[in-house]
C-alpha cells in the first residue's frame, strides 16, 4: 500500500501517478460535492504546475521518469545527472510562475462573477493557486525556490556548499514555520479543536521541509564521496538468466540446482525477475496441473530497470527510488552481467564515504598540526 501509486495516464510520454495518500483525500471530501470539485480543480492545477516543470525539462533534453501527485503536491521525477544551474533555475522557477498565472486567472473571473457557490469554487481557486505559487518560491528543498535559491548560490560557490546553505535555510524555515504557529495559537481565541489542527498541520509541513533537506543532502554528498564507484563495482552474479519459464516445475528446478532465487528473463528486450513467489498459492491450476502459461508466469514476475555497468553507482540507487525496486539489471553491450542489491549497493557507499571523510578528516588534522 505504501507504493500504490496507479498510473492514469500520459503525457509528452511521461506516466502520471496518483499516490495513494491523494485518492484518500479523494475520498473523504467526497463527503461534501463543493469540496470535492475544489480538490478536483485543485490537483488539475497542481498538475499543469508539475507538467511545466517537465515541459521545461524536456524542452532542454532532459529526461523525465514521470509525475507523482501526492497529498502535499506532487513531484516531477527529472534526471538530474546533467542537469546545469541555469536549466535548474528554468525548470524550477516555473511552476511557481505558472500557479501564480493560474491564481489570477481565477481572480479575473472571481471579479465578474455574481455570489454563489460557482464564486466560492473560483475564489478558494485563486486563492489555493497563489498560495502554492508563493510557498514555492521559499528558499526552502524540496519546494521549487529551495533549487531557485540553490542555482542562483551556484553562480559564486560550488554545488555540495550551494545545497549546504539551501538545507540551512531549510532548517530555518521549518523551525520559523513551528515558532510562528504556535505564537499563533497562543494569541488566536478560536476553538482548542483548531489550534490543535493548525499546529499539527504545520508541524506536518515543517517535517516535510526538514526531511527534504536532509534527503537533498544526503543525496549531494552519495554523489560526491561516492563517484569513483560504478555499477560494476557492487555487482552480485549469484543470479541465472534464462530463457521465460514455461511452468512453476522449471522456477522451482532453477532454485535447486543453482541454489539462487534470482530468476532472470527476457522478453520484448525488457528484462523481468521471478519474485512473486507467494503468489504461487493462488495458481490452483498450476500447482495441480503442470501447465505451460507465460500469462502466470508473468504474473509472479515484475520487469527491473537495467544500468550500464560504467554507471556512476549513485545513479543506481536513484534509479531504484524512482522504479520503486531494490533490483536491478546491470548490462554490459546489451548482455546481463549482474544485478544490484539495493542493501548491498547502500553499505558499499556507505563504506565508501566513511573512507573518504576519514581521509579529509586526517588531512584537516595534519593541516592543523602544520599550521601549530
Amino acid at each position: 500500500m505504501a507504493d500504490f501509486s496507479p498510473v492514469i495516464g500520459r503525457v509528452f510520454g511521461i506516466d502520471i501517478q496518483i499516490h495513494w495518500t491523494l485518492l484518500i483525500l479523494l475520498i473523504f471530501s467526497l463527503i461534501s460535492p463543493v469540496f470535492f470539485i475544489i480538490i478536483l480543480l485543485l490537483w488539475a492545477c497542481v498538475f499543469l504546475h508539475e507538467l511545466s516543470h517537465s515541459f521545461i525539462a524536456l524542452k532542454n533534453k532532459i529526461k523525465v521518469k514521470k509525475i507523482v501527485l501526492n497529498l502535499l503536491g506532487g513531484a516531477s521525477m527529472i534526471d538530474t545527472d546533467k542537469l546545469k544551474q541555469d536549466i535548474e533555475f528554468k525548470i524550477s522557477i516555473i511552476g511557481p510562475i505558472v500557479s501564480i498565472f493560474l491564481g489570477l486567472l481565477f481572480g479575473i473571473f472571481v471579479i465578474y462573477l455574481n455570489g454563489g457557490i460557482l464564486k466560492q469554487i473560483i475564489q478558494s481557486l485563486f486563492l489555493l493557486n497563489m498560495l502554492l505559487g508563493i510557498l514555492n518560491l521559499l528558499p526552502a528543498f524540496p519546494l521549487d525556490g529551495g533549487r531557485v535559491f540553490r542555482s542562483y548560490l551556484e553562480k559564486t560557490r560550488d554545488f555540495v556548499k550551494s545545497t549546504q546553505i539551501t538545507a540551512k535555510s531549510t532548517n530555518i524555515i521549518a523551525f520559523l514555520i513551528i515558532a510562528g504557529s504556535l505564537i499563533y495559537v497562543g494569541i488566536e481565541s478560536s476553538s482548542l479543536i483548531y489550534k490543535e489542527f493548525f499546529v499539527f498541520w504545520d508541524i506536518i509541513i515543517a517535517l516535510f521541509l526538514y526531511s527534504g533537506a536532509q534527503a537533498e543532502l544526503q543525496s549531494v554528498y552519495i554523489k560526491k564521496y561516492s563517484s569513483k564507484l560504478h555499477a560494476k563495482d557492487a555487482i552480485t552474479k549469484n543470479f541465472i538468466l534464462v530463457k521465460q519459464p514455461k511452468t512453476i516445475d522449471e522456477i522451482y528446478n532453477y532454485i535447486l540446482k543453482f541454489h539462487t532465487h534470482l530468476i532472470l528473463f527476457k522478453d520484448n528486450n525488457k528484462i523481468y525477475l521471478v519474485s512473486k513467489f507467494k503468489n504461487i498459492y493462488r495458481q490452483k491450476n498450476l500447482i495441480s496441473k503442470n501447465i505451460a502459461n507465460s500469462n502466470i508466469i508473468k504474473s509472479i514476475s515484475i520487469q527491473i530497470p537495467a544500468i550500464q555497468y560504467n554507471m556512476p553507482l549513485s545513479k543506481a540507487l536513484d534509479l531504484m527510488g524512482s522504479n520503486e525496486t531494490s533490483i536491478i539489471a546491470v548490462t554490459k553491450k546489451n548482455q546481463v552481467i549482474g544485478v544490484l542489491l539495493e542493501s548491498h549497493v547502500e553499505s558499499i557507499i556507505s563504506l565508501q564515504m566513511s573512507k573518504e571523510l576519514n581521509k579529509i578528516n586526517r588531512k584537516n588534522e595534519k593541516t592543523k598540526k602544520n599550521n601549530n
